[in-house]
This record gives structure tokens, C-alpha cells and sequence, in this order.
């Protein structure tokens, strides 16, 4: 799951300016590829299996309304 200009960035398909602007990006901030990165990694520990089966089961709860 990428955050825009946080983890990274969502660049619309087949936009080869907006490709070219983030490539510039780095380019110019060659810092902030290892910031996104580190960024990236934290957000990721947050997608567990756990957090999915413990969130999937409050939805089936809300829905069956236990």
C-alpha cells in the first residue's frame, strides 16, 4: 500500500511526464528515497495476518450483529 509522497508515489498509467517528474524527483532529493523507504516499511508491519482475520471477524460480527 503505497501513500502518496509518503511511501512513494501512485503515478497515473502510461503518464510518462509524471513518470519523468518522480525520476527527477530523486534525482534532485536522492535523500528521500531512503526517508519513502523507511516510511514504506513501517506501514507494511501494520498489514499483518492477524489484523486481517481480527478485522475481518468484526465485520462478519457487524454484519451477523453479535
Amino acid at each position: 500500500m503505497v501513500r502518496d509522497g509518503l511511501d512513494g508515489f501512485i503515478i497515473p498509467i502510461r503518464d510518462s511526464k509524471a513518470i519523468q517528474e518522480r525520476i527527477l524527483y530523486f534525482h534532485d532529493n536522492p535523500e528521500m528515497i531512503e526517508v519513502m523507504g523507511a516510511h514504506g516499511m513501517e506501514n507494511v508491519k501494520l498489514y499483518t495476518w492477524k489484523r486481517y482475520r481480527d478485522t475481518l471477524i468484526d465485520v462478519y460480527k457487524t454484519l451477523l450483529s453479535i
